[in-house]
C-alpha cells in the first residue's frame, strides 16, 4: 500500500500486528480522501518484577532470552559478533497482543546494564537501547 509511514505506524504494525493504520489508509483511498495521520497504537508499561527476573536470569546466563512464540529461536551468532564484538543482550518476544501495553524491557534492562548494548524484538519490531542509541534508527 502506498502512503507515508511513520515510526509509530511501523511499530504498531510489526510489534503487535496492528492493522488500524493500514485499514484507515485503505478506506480513505477507496473514498478518494486524504489518508488520516497514523496513530500510535502502542502503549508501554514497566515489566513486572517476575517478567524482568525471568528475562534477566536468561540474559545473565547466556546473553539472550527467547520468549515462547517468538519468530526467532536464537541469536544469529556471526551477525551478532559482527554487530557487537564486545557482546550484547538480546531479547526476542512474539508479537504482543494488540491494544495491550507492551512491557518496556529495553529501558528496564538498561538500568541494570547502562553500558551494554540491548536489542529487544517484539514480533518483527526491533529496538536498541544502550550506547549510541540515538544513532540506531
Amino acid at each position: 500500500m502506498r502512503g507515508k509511514r511513520d515510526w509509530a505506524g511501523w511499530r504498531a504494525q510489526f510489534a503487535t500486528h496492528g492493522g488500524t493504520n493500514q485499514l484507515t489508509a485503505l478506506i480513505a483511498r477507496l473514498r478518494k480522501a486524504p489518508a488520516p495521520a497514523e496513530r500510535d497504537g502502542v502503549r508501554w508499561r514497566e515489566p513486572s518484577e517476575r517478567e524482568l527476573a525471568t528475562v534477566l536470569a536468561d540474559l545473565r546466563a547466556g546473553g539472550s532470552h527467547v520468549g515462547r512464540g517468538a519468530t526467532l529461536d536464537g541469536v544469529p551468532e556471526q551477525v551478532a559478533r559482527t554487530a557487537f564484538p564486545d557482546g550484547a543482550w538480546y531479547v526476542a518476544l512474539p508479537a504482543q497482543p494488540y491494544g495491550e501495553p507492551l512491557p518496556a524491557y529495553g529501558p528496564a534492562l538498561a538500568r541494570f546494564a547502562p553500558d551494554r548494548p540491548i536489542v529487544v524484538m517484539y514480533g518483527g519490531w526491533i529496538e536498541y537501547h544502550g550506547p549510541a542509541a540515538a544513532e540506531f534508527a
